[in-house]
């Protein structure tokens, strides 16, 4: 994919640090439930994961083994979703409008899908934290590089190792899916299909047959 494309995904990765969680909600049975989340860019901006509620969101993430694995990925869902974004530089393709599933209804809004790249670099002590975010920003000057320094993700999720972890959230937050491993042939089908099912659900429409495959168990890292 070409260079500029890549600084949209390699520029999604933050600082991530929890809130408590007692304003977690249940998710999928046998997936841990979403902490309240509050992410920190390269920049020093601060995110919350909640405000992107309203929006499929599909985070991908890997250690530093994974980081061009789990960046190739990222990239190729982000322009399955939106292909107006090949090319552009990260600017424009996070401004790319998300396409439609087949068969939805002409003239509906489509809710979009947030690809959101975190780089598990593992619990950094605070005095360091500053060093690391002033190496990813020499390293991506565009976007928001989303660097998980307080090991959120391997508390919540897991984080395996070498490989590109995928989470996946409903519209209301809820974690709906987690895998990890290779996405081609059919396990990059399931997992395409599996995020337009939670458009359709989102928008409140039932799917056509065709795309309502039945979704396959995740493999949870832990």
């Amino acid at each position: 994919m070409q260079k500029r494309a890549r600084s949209l995904v390699a520029a999604g990765m933050v600082l991530v640090g929890s809130l408590p969680l007692t304003a977690a909600e249940p998710d999928r049975p046998g997936l841990p439930p979403t902490p309240a989340v509050v992410m920190g860019d390269q920049f020093g901006q601060q995110h919350r994961l909640s405000t992107l509620r309203g929006e499929v969101v599909v985070l991908v993430f890997a250690d530093r083994k994974g980081a061009e694995a789990s960046r190739a990925l990222g990239e190729r869902l982000h322009v399955h979703f939106h292909p107006t974004a090949q090319g552009k530089d990260a600017a424009a393709a996070q401004a790319a409008p998300v396409k439609a599933p087949g068969g939805w209804p002409e003239g509906d809004d489509v809710p979009n899908v947030r690809l959101v790249p975190v780089a598990a670099i593992g619990k950094v002590p605070g005095p360091l934290q500053p060093l690391v975010r002033q190496q990813f920003r020499r390293a991506v000057s565009e976007g928001a590089l989303w660097l998980d320094m307080s090991g959120t993700l391997a508390d919540w999720t897991g984080v395996a190792p070498g490989v590109p972890n995928v989470a996946v959230l409903d519209a209301r937050g809820r974690l709906r899916d987690l895998q990890t491993g290779t996405f081609e042939g059919d396990r990059w089908d399931e997992l395409t299909q599996s995020i337009e099912k939670l458009q359709w659900e989102a928008a409140k429409q039932a799917p056509p047959l065709t795309a309502s495959r039945p979704q396959r168990t995740g493999t949870t890292a832990r």
